[in-house]
C-alpha cells in the first residue's frame, strides 16, 4: 500500500553525541519532533533513538516512539480532542500523547552496567491484555507508517529543522 506523506514541521529537540567521550561502553541519544500528514490527516509523532556503543564500535540501540493523532486517524484515538498543532507547547510530549513503542528505561543502565540480560520494549501493537483486535491492527499500522517515514528521511545529528531535509513530500509503502 503507497502512502502519501508530507512533512509539516520537523526539530531537533535533544541530541547527546557519542564524539568525544572517553569511556569505552558509551551511548548517543537523538530525539526528534514531527508533525507530519500521512494521506492529509495530521499527526503529532516523537521518535527518541539510542545508540550503544564499544568505543568506536555500534553495538545496539534502543528507541521510543510516541503520538498525537488527529482523532479522526482512527477509532482507537476517535474520543480524543484534536490537538492544536499551533500551540507553543507542541513540541514538548504531553501525558495524553500514545506510545506506540518504548524500550525499557533500564536499557542504558544496563549497557553501562554489562548486563547481558534483554530490555522488555513495550509495542502497542503488541499489548494484548489492553488491547482489542482492532486497537492492534490500528497501532501495528500506525507504527510501521511512522517508522517508514523515520527510515526515508533517516535523521542524524546534522538534521536539526525541516529546512535540512532533502525532500518533505514523498510516498511509503507499508
Amino acid at each position: 500500500m503507497s502512502i502519501k506523506v508530507k512533512i509539516l514541521e520537523f526539530e531537533q529537540l535533544n541530541w547527546v553525541p557519542e564524539d568525544d567521550v572517553t569511556i569505552d561502553r558509551h551511548h548517543s541519544i537523538l530525539s526528534t519532533y514531527w508533525l507530519v500528514e500521512i494521506n492529509h490527516k495530521k499527526c503529532i509523532f516523537f521518535y527518541m533513538d539510542v545508540n550503544f556503543f564499544d568505543a568506536e564500535n555500534w553495538r545496539g540501540c534502543a528507541w521510543q516512539i510516541s503520538i498525537r493523532p488527529d482523532p479522526n486517524f482512527s477509532k482507537i484515538w476517535s474520543d480524543h480532542i484534536e490537538p492544536d498543532y499551533n500551540s507553543e507547547d507542541r513540541m514538548a510530549r504531553q501525558d495524553t500523547d500514545e506510545f506506540l513503542s518504548a524500550s525499557d528505561s533500564t536499557c542504558v543502565q544496563n549497557w553501562y552496567n554489562n548486563c547481558e540480560e534483554k530490555t522488555e520494549t513495550y509495542i502497542a501493537h503488541e499489548d494484548y491484555e489492553n488491547c482489542t483486535e482492532e486497537e492492534r491492527v490500528a497501532y501495528r499500522d500506525m507504527y510501521e507508517q511512522i517508522s517508514a517515514i523515520y527510515e526515508k528521511i533517516e535523521p542524524c545529528s546534522d538534521i536539526k529543522s525541516i529546512d535540512d531535509l532533502e525532500e518533505t513530500e514523498f510516498e511509503i509503502k507499508v
